[in-house]
């Protein structure tokens, strides 16, 4: 909401690659976020964003969060080697089109940090078994 008024504007490319907006209130989102509000914008809520009893919204955050998916709801389809941030483990997210979200962090407690892409959304992905340090984030998110 801008100005009392509900704005939506669609774009052709991810969201991490539109300009910053003049409107706090305006943010933007992937087509496949699970994290997009549905709450319709008001004056005391300008973002539209969920409200209710949970201390993470009803879908949690998945630009930086830990993965929460189902044990064995999905597969990574790619591990590059050498990637050493969860910037260039973005990077190799958005030169594959079958990639929707990726995730950083180590595989075993105190072991070297890993990139895994998924193609699935990040909601989607599993969570972390004991001694894993991995966190998640759609295609479109910053980093």
């Amino acid at each position: 909401m801008v100005n009392n008024v509900d704005e939506c504007m669609l774009y052709a490319v991810a969201a991490s690659a539109i300009p910053t907006q003049a409107s706090p209130n305006l943010v933007c989102y992937d087509k496949a976020c699970t994290s997009v509000p549905t709450v319709v914008p008001t004056t005391a809520n300008p973002q539209g964003l969920a409200t209710g009893s949970s201390s993470s919204g009803s879908t949690g955050n998945t630009c930086g969060a830990a993965p929460t998916g189902a044990a064995n709801s999905a597969d990574p389809i790619s591990t590059p080697s050498n990637i050493d941030s969860a910037a260039a483990c973005k990077t190799q997210c958005q030169a594959d089109s079958s990639c929707k979200s990726f995730e950083f962090g180590t595989i075993t407690s105190g072991g070297t940090p890993v990139c895994r892409l998924f193609s699935v959304a990040a909601a989607s992905v599993p969570a972390p078994t004991s001694g894993q340090s991995l966190v998640v984030y759609d295609v479109g998110c910053s980093v």
